[in-house]
This record gives C-alpha cells, structure tokens and sequence, in this order.
C-alpha cells in the first residue's frame, strides 16, 4: 500500500465514487491517518488517497493537479473527450494507472 505518493482516484460517477472510497476504507482505512478523501458529491476532502469524479477532476485539476503523484483512471476509456482528456495533461502525476472492461469506444474514436 505505501508507495510514497499520494493518490487521485478519478471515476465517471458519483456513484463510483461512493463504492470506491468504501472499496478503499474498508481495504486501507486504518493506515491512513487522515482517511480516504473525497472530491465531489458535496464533498471536498483532500487526503493521501482521495477519490473523485471526472467533472470535480476537471474542475480543480488547476488547484490540486500537482498534489498527487499516482494518477488511477476508471474507466479510462472516457478520459478522450474534449474536457476530460485534459485532466492526465495538467496532473503532475509520474505514475499513472488506466482501468477499463470498454477497450474500445463506442464512438469509434481512438482510446488513447
């Protein structure tokens, strides 16, 4: 689990969002001294291993883009559209992780 960096989880749902900061409570919680963090939903909880959505991701990727240096995409095969593709480019990120059961688009548009 400690691999030095702080980590943002980016999701395509609120939804999402909920099930993988319990995922990730239930799995790390204890050794996290300040939790697992929250970004959207209502919520603007910043931590080591914070969790958020695609629109809350583009949204403060300005403010808190250079914070996390472990990037998690769900559903990575969205990340092309117009606004989205732009929060990898203004994460300072050196590690990044793309999660998709989609490989290709529907749209037909390359995924990467």
């Amino acid at each position: 689990m400690d691999a030095g960096v702080a980590t943002l989880v980016v999701v395509p749902t609120i939804d999402l969002m909920n099930q993988w900061h319990a995922t990730l409570t239930n799995a790390f919680g204890d050794q996290l001294s300040n939790g697992v963090g929250v970004l959207g939903g209502g919520s603007h909880k910043i931590t080591a291993v914070t969790v958020t959505t695609y629109d809350s991701a583009y949204r403060y990727v300005n403010e808190y883009g250079d914070q996390f240096g472990l990037l998690i995409v769900d559903e990575v095969h969205r990340l092309p559209a117009p606004t989205y593709r732009q929060i990898p480019e203004m994460m300072i990120a050196p590690y990044r992780l793309g999660l998709t059961a989609t490989y290709e688009r529907a749209d037909d548009k390359p995924s990467s």
